[in-house]
């Protein structure tokens, strides 16, 4: 998502303003609250994948997708290529006839 740059300093300021008018809580929330049903350990594991260092067999796996999506588009467009060429000598044919026709008639 993109914010114009106003947007988002307004909108910072704001949330700033909000934060500092609420009372700070005495105590710390505990995991259990912070959690929100999922388990700590489960949390924590999609926490460190957010900051995960992409390993060699994920580019190889971005890779792979690439490779296959310009695959798909390359046949995409050998089908069309394909089906304009059969129309167009479709086209070729019923034109000539039409020529031979108009000659002899």
């Amino acid at each position: 998502m993109h914010f114009d740059q106003t947007d988002r300093s307004a909108g910072y300021y704001k949330s700033r303003a909000k934060f500092s008018l609420q009372k700070p809580t005495t105590n710390p929330p505990t995991n259990h609250e912070t959690s929100v049903g999922i388990p700590s350990a489960a949390r924590s594991r999609a926490e460190l994948n957010q900051y995960k260092i992409p390993t060699a067999s994920d580019h190889v796996q971005d890779d792979n997708m690439m490779l296959q999506d310009t695959l798909k588009l390359e046949n995409k467009y050998l089908e069309k290529e394909e089906e304009n060429r059969h129309l167009k000598s479709l086209g070729t044919k019923i034109y000539n006839r039409k020529l031979n026709r108009s000659h002899w008639h």
